[in-house]
């Protein structure tokens, strides 16, 4: 099971790979830099992972898996819904995982159907392993 768990400066946990994010340049060069680190994992089929500042690209993102054909088994967001059109994405099972009670994103998870974990930051990387495996 490969696990690509994304988070970024603002957010940096130790177990997560750090992409260095300019949050004050366009959001195509803030894709393009996450496509850039995603790049270099080899690991197929993936879950992938994201914090604030990388989740709400993962419309925009689908379109870098299919080209690269990435297999992807779930994207699970922490604490940030993706933005945007949404349009064909997703095109794999969802989670939002939150730490903060943010109303407003649980909301929107619930009426998007979507898997909802509440939890704490102390039990945040054991709850993105268990929501991995559950679609593996």
């Amino acid at each position: 099971m490969g696990i690509s768990i994304l988070t970024t400066q603002l957010n940096s946990v130790s177990w997560a790979q750090c992409v260095e994010l300019d949050f004050d340049a366009p959001d195509h060069i803030q894709i393009a830099q996450i496509c850039k680190t995603l790049s270099a994992s080899n690991e197929q089929p993936i879950h992938v992972v994201a914090f604030p500042g990388i989740a709400k690209h993962f419309p925009a993102l689908q379109v870098f898996f299919r080209t690269n054909h990435f297999q992807i088994r779930s994207y699970i967001c922490v604490n940030e819904l993706p933005e945007g059109q949404l349009g064909e994405w997703p095109d794999a099972p969802v989670t939002y995982i939150d730490t903060a009670t943010l109303q407003e994103n649980l909301n929107l998870a619930r009426l998007r159907d979507w898997n909802i974990i509440t939890t704490t930051d102390a039990e945040l990387h054991p709850e993105i392993i268990s929501c991995a495996a559950l679609y593996e």
